[in-house]
């Protein structure tokens, strides 16, 4: 039997529908028709008012990222508190900003940001927090947003990850400055490609919209198609920044809209997944820390995340892999080749504890019973 991560991912018959609909149409460019309604349907799913959509949550970070340095006026250098768990891309679209990571260790238990850690590693340079809502669980927004409100700092939400999970009842991405969401495969929803930036400031969106269209200017001042302003036409092809092409196009909304209408569903399904694997492998509980969840959060479990306490996992991971179920390590960060001479692992004791023990195996909805069942029994092979 194989066990993936993420799928296979199912094409439903209104995915279908609509990706018809878009090849009749004629238009491939973003539009209002999916673009437009995605992200309409994906703010008021947020209770929140500004949504720009990506092509990637990647990009969903740096535009979120630069737009808030050039609305704040930061200089190039100024720091950015990231958590020492986290994939490379949040690091990444610090440092494409010319911005500085600066890391924070984690909790040993959820693997969210150490929020005690957070005001040491504040100094005068430090312009915003990134805390990454990681696996699926929320970080402790609460203290964070009061740390960032005493200091002056802005809050990025990195929670591509976590689409679905929510923080003191409310969904994550829309509680602090900008939230930034993934739509890559085997998250909640899959569009192949895109993402999602969400803000309840409007001079935010209009600069992260200008960002995601080379900082085209007519984004955030569009022409009135109702009366001749020649003017405006004119400055059509004007722009403000320097910015990306960074669009998504009206497929992925087509195919992500009949995802996030059944996202409650894919959560539950996730969430009980999570679960069975979780009462199947508490006998091994001395031996695998399992996942844990605050009682003030939900968890939306991406994935299903293992560490072996005593740091050898792979030879569990082998012994898995050959058997069929797929792994991944629990994104390690400070040990990457790629940022040599950037970060020392030792200075993070628990994200070291997590990249020598950690690794993930998937809850997804469209894994069955039997699928957790095969892959409950080769952890109890494993450690017979």
């Amino acid at each position: 039997m194989k066990v993936k991560i993420g799928g296979p991912f199912e094409v439903t018959p209104p995915m279908r529908t609509n990706v018809q609909k878009v090849m009749n149409s004629g238009r491939l460019s973003p539009g209002p028709t999916f673009v437009g309604a995605f992200e309409k349907n994906f703010r008021e799913y947020h209770q929140i008012s500004h949504s720009v959509m990506t092509n990637s949550g990647t990009s969903a970070l740096v535009v979120a990222i630069q737009a808030l340095k050039e609305i704040e006026g930061w200089p190039d250098g100024s720091e950015v508190i990231v958590p020492a768990i986290t994939f490379v891309a949040t690091v990444n679209a610090v440092i494409h900003c010319n911005l500085k990571p600066i890391l924070v260790d984690v909790n040993a238990d959820d693997y969210t940001i150490n929020v005690d850690l957070i005001n040491n590693a504040i100094t005068n340079s430090t312009e915003a927090i990134i805390p990454v809502h990681v696996f699926g669980l929320p970080a402790d927004m609460h203290p964070i947003q009061a740390i960032a409100q005493s200091r002056d700092l802005r809050v990025i939400e990195d929670a591509c990850e976590a689409l679905g999970a929510t923080y003191s009842g409310q969904p994550v991405g829309g509680i602090a400055d900008v939230g930034c969401f993934s739509f890559y495969m085997s998250h909640h929803i899959t569009a192949g490609v895109g993402g999602m930036a969400i803000t309840g400031n409007p001079r935010r969106a209009w600069k992260m919209k200008s960002l995601v269209n080379h900082g085209w200017d007519r984004l955030t001042a569009p022409i009135d198609a109702t009366r001749f302003d020649f003017e405006a036409i004119k400055s059509r092809y004007h722009f403000t920044s320097i910015g990306h092409s960074f669009r998504a196009t009206e497929l992925e909304a087509a195919i992500a809209i009949p995802q996030l209408d059944n996202i409650t569903d894919t959560i539950e399904q996730r969430v009980s997944n999570a679960k069975h694997l979780t009462n199947g492998l508490k006998p091994f509980s001395d031996k695998l820390q399992l996942p844990f969840c605050q009682h003030n959060r939900s968890h939306s479990y991406m994935m299903y995340p293992i560490v072996v306490r005593d740091g050898k996992k792979w030879p569990l991971i082998k012994y898995l892999e050959k058997n069929g179920v797929e792994t991944r390590e629990m994104l390690p960060l400070t040990n990457q080749p790629c940022y040599e001479g950037l970060f020392d692992e030792n200075d993070y004791p628990i994200a070291k504890w997590i990249n020598e023990g950690g690794f993930y195996i998937g809850c997804s909805q469209y894994l069955t019973r039997d699928h957790l069942d095969y892959t409950i029994g080769k952890f109890g092979e494993y450690f017979g």
